[in-house]
C-alpha cells in the first residue's frame, strides 16, 4: 500500500514521489527511454522494461481546491524514467519493487523529453542484477544528506550563498539536523551532510522542463550531480537535495528512493527537487519529510494543505525565522509510529474494542513525563481504520501549532479519494464541525468529550496536569449504564464577617479557612431520572483563582439550619446555613492552578432521586474561586454514572476505576424544581422537522423528553451510543437537536426554545 513502509521499526525504501505544487500538475508523456535494461523478449509491437515501479503523486497548493494527481513511474539503474499505463491496485501492490514491464509504446509518446509512456500489459517482480535495491534499515542513526546548489547557465544569478544551505541543513537551531534530532526524540540526526556548489549546469532553464512545464527530474538530477561528482562522493549519503537558482514549475518535489549512478556504484536515494521559491524551513522539511517516506496528512475535509499539526501537511507560523522564514512545526504521532517506528511500543497505549482504558497522556514533543505519546483506539476490528490520540503543546519546534490540547486523527490507510485514487490517511478531526482542523474545535481540553456513537467510542479529557492530560476512552465497552451531568439548582457562599449578608447571585462561590473572614460554599442539586445502581458520583468544580488546597466536601442538610424550609440562594447566609459535620465525603489537599477544574467522590451521599446539598470548606488563608451557576461557563457539575442494571436487580463485580474517571458536558441549562417528565416519542416519518441548506433539526436518533403540555421544564436525553445516555435538565417548551452534516464528521447542537444549550460532534449518523 501506498506509504506503508516501516515494518518493527525499520525503513523500507520505497520509490513513492511526492510534490508540492504550486499549481496543478499534469505529466505529460515524454520520448522513448533507451538503455541496457531494454530488453528483446517481448512479442511483436510490444517493449520490455526493468526498474523500480513508483507512484508519483502531485498535489496542488493550499486553497487551490484542486485534487492529486497520481502518476505510475519505472526509473531504471540509469536514472531512466518511463511513465506507465497501469491499474492503481497493481501498482499499488509492487510499489518499490524492482519489476519487468512489458507493454506497448503509447502513441502519446514526444520525443525529445526523456521520457517514454508504457501502456502496460503485464508486470511481475524480477530479481535486481547489478543495481540493487538497498536491504531495509532502522530509521536510527545518521541520515547524511549532501544538498547541490545548481544554476541554470541562462540564469547566473543565486538567491542565496553556499554558507546560507549550510546553516539551514545544520545542527543550530532551526537547522534541519536540530530539526531532525528533535522531531526523532534524538533517533537520527544528520551528521557528515554537507553543502556543494554552486555549480554551472550545462544547458539552459528550458532544456531541463518536459513539454509541458514541469521539471524534468532525471535531466536536473544527472546534470546536477555530474556537476559535483569531483567533489561529491555520493555513496556517503542517504539523500541528495537539489536547489536551483530559480524557479522552473513553482513546485517543490520529494522521493524516498531514486536510482542514481555515481563513484562507481549503483543505489537508491531520498531526493528533492526545490525551486527558490521554496527554499524556506517548512518547504525543506516537509520535501525532507517525503524523503523519509511521510505521506502527507489532511484537515476534516480531506485536504492536503490545510493541517497546521503536520510537517507534511501545511504548518503554521506563528513563529518566523529572520533567515529562513515559516518555521516548521513537528509531525502527527501516526507518522513517528506507523512509518518510523519512533514511538517506544511502552509509550503507545492500544484500546481496543470492547475495553475501557484512564491513562496519562504526554505531550509529543519534547515530552517531560512518563505518559503515553500516543493512544491508538481500532474501530471495530478493522486494522486499517482507528483514530489516533496525541497531546500538542507550545513546545519545541511545536510552537507553529494552532493550539494546545489533545489532538485526534482519524485514520484510513486505505483511504481514497473522491476519484478513487489514494488519500491522505489521517484527517483531523474537527469538534465543532465548521471543517476547520486549525480552530479550537480541532484541539480537546479538559471538560470535552469527543464521541463517536456509530462505533460507540468515547474520549473524554478529563484534567491537565504538567505536560500531559488525563483521557479516558471507552471503545464500544460493554453496557455500562448511564451517565448524567446536573447543574445545580442552588448555589451560594456565606461569610463568618457578615452573617446575614445573602451572596446568592455571585458568579463566585469563595472558601477560605484559617484567617478572618472564613468562607464556606454550599450547592444544592435536584437529581432526577436515576433508573439503575449508582456506580459514582462526582461533583465537579472549576476554579477561576486557585489556591494551596481545594478543600473538602460534606453532604449536609437540604434545609436552613433547624428548620423544615429548603435553603435557597437568595436566602442563604452564615447564620442560617445547614450545620456541617466532621466526616468529608472527599477532599482534594493538592494546590490547585488557576483555571482548572477539581472533582470530588461524593458516591456515597447519592442513592437515587432527590435533593442533594454539599458544602464546601478549605483549611488554608487562601482563597480559592469557583465559577457558580451564575457564571456565563463552566459551572458546577454533578456528574453521576449508573450501572447497566435496573434499580433493585443484582450488581455484578466490577473492577475499580479511579474517581477522576468522569465525562465532561458544558451548556446545560439551569433548573429549579424539575417534575416528572414524559418521554417524547419521534415520528419516523417526519424525522426531519426543519431543513435549510445543510442544517436539520432531527429526532431520529435521539430520545427528546417534552413536558406535557402546558409545562414549563424538563429533562432531555440525548443517545449518544449504545447503553450511554445523556441526560440534562432545561427549563423551557421545546427542546430540538440541531445537526449539521460535514464529509465525515458532523455536529449536533442541543435547542432549548431555540437557544443553544449543549454541543458535541459525532460521525456521520
Amino acid at each position: 500500500m501506498l506509504a506503508a513502509a516501516v515494518t518493527n521499526a525499520r525503513l523500507f525504501r520505497l520509490s513513492r514521489i511526492w510534490l508540492l505544487a504550486l499549481l496543478a500538475c499534469a505529466l505529460l508523456p515524454g520520448s522513448v527511454m533507451s538503455g541496457p535494461n531494454g530488453l528483446a523478449g517481448a512479442q511483436a509491437g510490444e517493449i520490455e522494461r526493468r526498474g523500480w515501479l513508483s507512484i508519483l503523486v502531485g498535489d496542488a497548493p493550499p486553497g487551490a481546491g484542486q485534487p492529486p494527481v497520481i502518476e505510475y513511474m519505472l526509473t531504471d539503474g540509469y536514472g531512466l524514467v518511463a511513465r506507465l499505463v497501469i491499474d492503481h491496485e497493481t501498482a499499488l501492490a509492487l510499489a518499490g519493487t524492482y519489476v519487468t514491464v512489458t507493454g506497448r509504446l503509447s502513441e502519446t509518446t514526444a520525443p525529445g523529453s526523456g521520457v517514454e509512456v508504457i501502456e502496460v500489459t503485464s508486470v511481475m517482480a524480477a530479481e535486481a542484477g547489478v543495481f540493487a535495491l538497498p536491504e531495509a534499515q532502522n530509521v536510527t542513526g545518521s541520515f547524511p544528506w549532501v544538498t547541490l546548489l545548481c544554476r541554470f547557465a541562462d540564469d547566473p544569478d543565486v538567491p542565496h550563498p553556499p554558507d546560507w544551505y549550510t546553516a539551514l541543513m545544520g545542527s543550530d537551531y532551526p537547522g534541519m539536523d536540530h530539526y531532525w534530532r528533535e522531531i526523532s526524540y534524538n533517533q537520527i540526526d544528520l551528521s557528515g551532510s554537507i553543502t556543494a556548489g554552486w555549480y554551472d549546469l550545462p544547458q539552459a532553464k528550458a532544456y531541463y522542463a518536459q513539454p509541458n512545464g514541469i521539471i524534468d527530474w532525471n535531466r536536473t538530477l544527472n546534470d546536477c550531480t555530474a556537476a559535483a561528482d569531483a567533489d561529491v562522493y555520493f555513496p556517503d549519503f542517504y539523500g541528495i537535495n537539489l536547489f536551483f537558482s530559480s524557479t522552473l514549475d513553482a513546485r517543490a518535489w520529494g522521493v524516498d528512493g531514486w536510482g542514481v549512478s555515481r563513484d562507481g556504484q549503483e543505489k537508491t536515494y531520498a531526493v528533492t527537487w526545490i525551486p527558490s521559491v521554496w527554499a524556506s524551513h517548512y518547504g525543506v522539511a516537509h520535501e525532507m519529510a517525503h524523503g523519509f517516506g511521510l505521506p502527507h496528512s489532511a484537515g476534516p475535509t480531506g485536504a492536503t494543505y490545510t493541517s497546521q499539526w503536520d510537517i507534511v501537511s501545511l504548518s503554521g507560523c506563528r513563529v518566523y525565522h529572520p533567515d529562513f522564514g515559516c518555521v516548521g512545526s513537528g509531525t502527527i504521532s501516526f507518522n513517528l509510529d506507523h512509518y518510523l517506528g519512533w514511538i517506544p511500543e511502552e509509550r503507545k497505549l492500544l484500546v481496543p474494542p470492547g475495553t475501557e482504558q484512564i491513562f496519562s497522556l504526554e505531550r509529543l514533543n519534547q515530552p517531560q513525563g512518563p505518559g503515553y505519546l500516543m493512544a491508538q483506539i481500532p474501530i471495530s476490528d478493522s486494522e486499517t481504520r482507528f483514530y489516533t490520540l496525541e497531546t500538542r503543546l507550545f513546545s519545541g519546534y511545536d510552537q507553529n501549532i494552532p493550539g494546545e490540547g489533545v489532538v485526534i486523527h482519524h485514520v484510513d490507510t486505505e483511504r481514497r479519494d473522491p476519484s478513487g485514487l489514494p488519500g491522505a490517511p489521517a484527517w483531523v478531526v474537527d469538534g465543532d464541525g465548521n471543517n476547520d482542523g486549525n480552530d479550537d474545535g480541532a484541539w480537546w481540553i479538559p471538560g470535552e468529550v469527543f464521541l463517536d456513537p456509530v462505533n460507540n467510542i468515547e474520549v473524554a479529557i478529563l484534567g491537565a496536569e504538567g505536560s500531559a492530560f488525563t483521557v479516558r476512552v471507552r471503545n464500544n465497552a460493554p453496557p455500562s449504564g448511564q451517565t448524567l451531568v446536573f447543574a445545580p439548582a442552588q448555589d451560594a457562599h456565606v461569610n463568618a464577617a457578615a452573617p446575614d449578608r445573602v451572596y446568592g447571585t455571585a458568579t463566585s462561590l469563595r472558601v477560605r479557612g484559617v484567617s478572618s473572614p472564613i468562607y464556606n460554599s454550599y450547592l444544592k442539586f435536584d437529581v432526577v431520572g436515576i433508573n439503575a445502581p449508582v456506580q459514582r458520583a462526582t461533583l465537579r468544580l472549576f476554579a477561576s483563582d486557585g489556591s494551596a488546597s481545594g478543600g473538602s466536601v460534606f453532604a449536609v442538610s437540604n434545609h436552613y439550619l433547624d428548620t423544615d424550609t429548603p435553603w435557597l440562594e437568595t436566602g442563604l447566609n452564615w447564620n442560617n446555613a445547614p450545620a456541617i459535620g466532621d466526616i468529608p465525603l472527599a477532599t482534594f489537599p493538592a494546590p490547585v492552578a488557576n483555571n482548572t477544574w477539581i472533582e470530588f467522590d461524593v458516591t456515597a451521599a447519592i442513592t437515587g432521586d432527590g435533593a442533594y446539598s454539599f458544602a464546601l470548606t478549605s483549611d488554608t488563608s487562601n482563597s480559592l474561586l469557583i465559577n457558580s451557576r451564575e457564571a456565563s461557563e463552566n459551572p458546577p457539575e454533578l456528574v453521576i454514572e449508573t450501572s447497566a442494571e435496573t434499580a433493585g436487580s443484582p450488581t455484578p463485580e466490577t473492577t475499580e476505576t479511579p474517581p477522576e474517571a468522569t465525562p465532561e458536558m458544558t451548556g446545560e441549562a439551569p433548573v429549579d424544581e424539575l417534575p416528572p417528565v414524559t418521554p417524547f416519542e419521534p415520528d419516523p416519518a417526519t424525522e426531519v422537522v426543519e431543513a435549510e441548506g445543510d442544517r436539520v433539526v432531527r429526532t431520529a436518533g435521539w430520545v427528546v423528553m417534552n413536558l406535557p403540555e402546558g409545562a414549563s421544564g424538563g429533562a432531555y436525553a440525548i443517545n449518544t451510543a449504545v447503553d450511554d445516555v445523556i441526560v440534562l435538565p432545561f427549563v423551557g417548551m421545546r427542546v430540538e437537536v440541531a445537526y449539521v452534516q460535514g464529509p465525515a464528521f458532523g455536529n449536533f447542537t442541543i435547542l432549548v426554545d431555540g437557544q443553544p444549550v449543549q454541543a458535541g460532534s459525532t460521525p456521520h449518523l
